[in-house]
């Protein structure tokens, strides 16, 4: 493999070619693709809470409103309508305190300006599409430099018209835009280190590559993985230029990035105290049976109490030291536990062994005071209060705040909340459904990912089979083609980085979640329009044509090895989590309406919405919620039908009764409408 960094054919320059013209029309049929289905497709599960939560940012200022992701992308998501709020041209309503309403998010967008919902929907989502296409754009212009006009359309084809990309490239949601500046700060980092090679100016390089690293960082927390990428990056090529400056420039680009970072939280600092009084930063802190629990500790902790009454009047303080110690360790107790442990470490007369028992309460409550008698007026205000509930759940960001104490400011103090709750979710995991078992949160992966293989098999049925014909190619001729070596570990590694660590991790939550990993398999597949550019392009002309024959539900896309996206037969019955996201029930809402008189005589409709939000926005509240079995009109989201469980420890599915009927509907390939009246079948009775 070559690694001196030369294309494979010389750049191109000068007038536009037939495959510039080409490039540029497909981005343009992309572009009117998703502003189509911007508008079209129905919201998802999450839109309107990032669109509330970055509008209350941009509003007040105050990041503690879904704080578990960076506020970069819900800012612009939200800033179309907070401009339109502003100037007039967008009719919407901010009463005050706003982002105080009870349940927030779904009052604010579905509530008071239910009225205008599509439009503001539509809004928010144009700048997400603007990331998309700036990543099929920026990643067509580096196949162009280095392989050529064919490989700059097959990018396009392979990455723009990806059923994965086009389902969430219009969505107001945090995968796309993440995808894309993870994407573009590692193309930056690469361009770089390769301009520092080459012996070229770095300056502006240097600029847009911190820049891009902390746009990134501030997209969501999956772009955490640029840091060891672009480490490694950077000691590859110290090696290989056997000199320390590209090490150097990394510094640069980290400093330059964490101030990008800080900038994008308005360089907020907050105290512990501060955020005990918003009950946003507030997690519970329920931890695992430590020292004993129930019955066995309360009855040691009694033990204990006897023990010390019959040591403390010695002079020997060894046991007492000791007995005070060992009251600590029922930190991973419950709060009644951990209250009457507490209660003997500050009610026992004197100040003998008062570092033992301050070292013991602090490990009890999380808490620091000077002396035993500040640990006995905090006692008596907080003896009533719920102790199972903390700041930080994570003991490495527990250690990295302890300095800063309850009083002084901690610097990006909701970025850190943010990493906490993250990490803390990661752990648990979420609840799914691989296979048609559904998975419970935290039960489900106690002991780890009961399913590594779990991306792979989904990347095997998400994507069109030229797609991957193509991309499994690339992989294997990867060694024929020039790379640099910036751009070998940014292009290979990152991705093949970012996929172990999600096939290894607890989140079983679709494609979406190694959505970054697309712009790099889409290169590598269109660079092999360096060796056979008539296959390629037909191969990836194939697959975009598969895609946009699905359109506009490419969320719900499975390929033929899945059997497309049958119920029982297809991709919903492998996992059709965040593939069914709530996006059908702006359609099924007015054919609702349409058949509403038609419904009732048919004794009413069972229906349960996936969000909570689904009455209030689309007028479904005379909808009963009953799952049933029973006879009558059924509609049940892909989702719904293979995750809900009557009980966790069974599995044994709820909707598992409808598996003995044919629905007679489908609307936007998501929702399932069934007719379980004797005698009917798979037949639409409406029709």
């Amino acid at each position: 493999m070559e690694t001196a960094g030369e294309s494979a054919t010389p750049q191109l320059q000068g007038h536009p070619t037939r495959a510039d013209h080409w490039s540029r029309g497909l981005l343009v049929l992309l572009a009117l693709l998703l502003v189509h289905s911007a508008w079209r497709v129905g919201p998802t599960f999450d839109e309107h809470f990032y669109i509330a939560s970055g509008f209350s940012y941009l509003q007040e200022g105050d990041f503690s409103l879904n704080r578990e992701h960076p506020p970069l992308l819900k800012v612009l998501m939200a800033l179309p309508l907070w401009l339109g709020y502003h100037t007039g041209l967008v009719d919407l309503v901010w009463p005050e305190h706003g982002s105080a309403l009870l349940s927030y998010p779904t009052a604010f967008f579905y509530g008071i300006n239910g009225e205008g919902q599509q439009l503001h929907l539509f809004l928010a989502r144009l700048p997400m599409v603007g990331l998309c296409l700036w990543m099929v754009a920026a990643c067509a212009r580096r196949a162009r430099r280095q392989f050529g006009g064919a490989a700059s359309v097959a990018v396009v084809l392979l990455l723009g018209f990806n059923p994965t990309v086009l389902g969430h490239g219009h969505i107001a949601a945090l995968d796309m835009g993440v995808t894309a500046l993870m994407f573009l700060a590692t193309l930056a980092v690469v361009e770089l280190f390769e301009r520092e090679r080459d012996g070229r100016p770095l300056a502006r390089a240097a600029l847009w590559a911190a820049v891009a690293f902390g746009l990134a960082n501030l997209a969501k927390s999956t772009a955490l993985l640029l840091g060891p990428i672009t480490l490694l990056i950077g000691v590859v090529c110290a090696l290989r230029a056997k000199r320390l400056r590209p090490l150097g420039l990394l510094l640069l680009v980290w400093f330059g990035g964490l101030g990008v970072f800080a900038l994008g939280y308005g360089f907020e600092a907050k105290s512990v105290n501060e955020a005990w009084g918003t009950r946003q930063y507030v997690a519970s802190a329920r931890p695992a049976k430590g020292a004993g629990s129930g019955k066995d500790a309360n009855e040691r902790i009694t033990e204990l109490r006897a023990e010390l009454a019959r040591v403390l009047p010695s002079d020997d303080d060894a046991p007492a030291a000791g007995l005070y110690r060992e009251l600590g360790r029922f930190v991973n107790d419950g709060q009644e536990l951990r209250k009457r442990a507490a209660g003997l470490l500050v009610y026992d007369p004197g100040t003998r062994f008062a570092a033992e028992r301050m070292a013991s309460l602090e490990r009890l409550t999380g808490r620091s005071f000077e002396t035993l008698e500040g640990w006995r007026a905090w006692y008596e205000e907080q003896r009533t209060e719920d102790w199972d509930v903390t700041i930080f759940t994570q003991p490495a960001l527990q250690a990295l705040t302890a300095p800063f104490g309850t009083t002084r400011p901690i610097p990006l103090f909701s970025a850190l909340k943010g990493l906490d709750y993250q990490l803390k979710h990661a752990h648990e995991g979420h609840t799914s459904v691989y296979n048609g078992e559904p998975l419970f949160s935290p039960q489900d992966f106690k002991d780890g990912n009961p399913y590594p293989q779990y991306y792979l098999h989904m990347m095997a049925l998400k994507n069109p089979l030229p797609w991957l014909l193509l991309t499994c190619a690339g992989l294997v001729v990867l060694w024929r083609q020039r790379w640099s070596a910036a751009q070998l570990v940014g292009f290979v590694a990152f991705p093949a980085v970012l996929f172990y660590v999600f096939s290894t991790s607890n989140m079983l939550m679709g494609v979406r979640y190694v959505l970054p990993v697309f712009p790099f398999l889409a290169f590598i597949g269109a660079a092999c329009a360096v060796h056979w550019p008539r296959a390629t392009l037909t191969l990836a002309a194939a697959s975009a044509l598969l895609t946009t024959w699905h359109h506009p539900h490419e969320l719900m896309y499975y390929n033929a090895i899945a059997g497309g996206n049958d119920l029982r037969e297809g991709g919903p019955a492998v996992s059709p989590v965040s593939d069914d996201w709530g996006q059908g029930v702006r359609a099924f809402s007015e054919w609702v309406a349409e058949h509403r008189a038609e419904l009732d005589a048919a004794g009413g409709l069972h229906y349960v919405p996936l969000s909570p939000a689904g009455p209030m926005a689309f007028d479904l509240w005379g909808v009963s919620a009953d799952k049933g079995p029973g006879e009558g009109i059924w509609a049940v989201h892909a989702l719904n039908y293979w995750r809900d469980s009557t009980d966790p420890d069974t599995k044994e599915r709820l909707y598992a009764w409808l598996d003995a009927h044919e629905p007679f509907l489908v609307i936007d390939e998501s929702i399932y409408v069934f007719d379980t009246r004797p005698g009917k079948g798979g037949e639409n009775p409406f029709e």
